[in-house]
């Protein structure tokens, strides 16, 4: 899955980058000339970093240590939404105060994220509503949540907390999408340290809730004290 999300990412970002180039050739000033070699670099630093994927993780996951800030990681999450946003009239809104960088496996992290989104779009009515609710919990930990109004079948949630059953020849919600992607996502937070959750609140809304790790060198002027693992209840 998770190897499939690079090569989804790479694919598109070649994409983007092939039309813009097509797009400069029937141009011939200075301008166009500088975009067309910036967008060169952009996308041999796309294809650089597949280099990690291909020497490190052949059989194995591999952590990396990068930072980004909050803000773009938002950004970029939201932007390979987006034309799923649009077929579905979905509206977005993101509530966010914190002013921090995420540090850990920011390429992992931004996956699960998208991912998180993306569900939440398939679930959710047509011309429905999605939010993205960030806020520090401490100097190390940020909680990231999307709220919608989609279903989701209980049997997935109760899975999602207990895990599925040991009989491995019992049917599971987990055995396919979208419960099979989630529970990858779950693992993958849990392999880089930070928590995944599936919740569903008193008003009905389904609650994904993430706990990633906060650079070192970053701080916030709205950081809280509160538990890792405590909910919020005022979504």
């Amino acid at each position: 899955w998770y190897k499939h999300q690079q090569l989804e990412e790479v694919s598109r970002t070649l994409s983007i980058g092939l039309r813009r180039l097509n797009e400069l050739s029937h141009q011939k000033d200075a301008l166009a000339s500088m975009r067309y070699h910036q967008i060169l670099r952009q996308l041999s630093n796309t294809l650089s970093t597949m280099a990690p994927l291909l020497k490190n993780e052949q059989w194995q996951l591999h952590g990396e240590q990068e930072t980004i800030p909050l803000a773009s990681l938002l950004k970029r999450s939201l932007e390979r939404v987006e034309t799923l946003m649009k077929q579905r009239q979905i509206w977005s809104q993101v509530h966010n105060e914190a002013t921090v960088s995420i540090g850990g496996d920011v390429c992992k992290i931004e996956f699960v994220l998208c991912e998180l989104l993306s569900t939440a779009c398939r679930r959710s009515p047509a011309s429905g509503r999605i939010d993205v609710w960030c806020r520090t919990l401490d100097q190390h930990w940020l909680e990231l949540s999307i709220t919608d109004n989609g279903a989701i079948e209980p049997r997935l949630l109760e899975e999602l907390h207990t895990g599925r059953s040991q009989d491995l020849l019992a049917p599971s919600t987990l055995d396919q999408p979208p419960g099979l992607h989630l529970f990858i996502c779950q693992s993958l937070m849990q392999q880089i340290g930070g928590e995944f959750n599936l919740y569903k609140l008193e008003d009905s809304r389904i609650l994904s809730r993430l706990i990633i790790p906060i650079s070192a060198n970053s701080s916030s002027s709205s950081t809280k004290s509160i538990h890792k693992t405590h909910i919020q209840e005022d979504w």
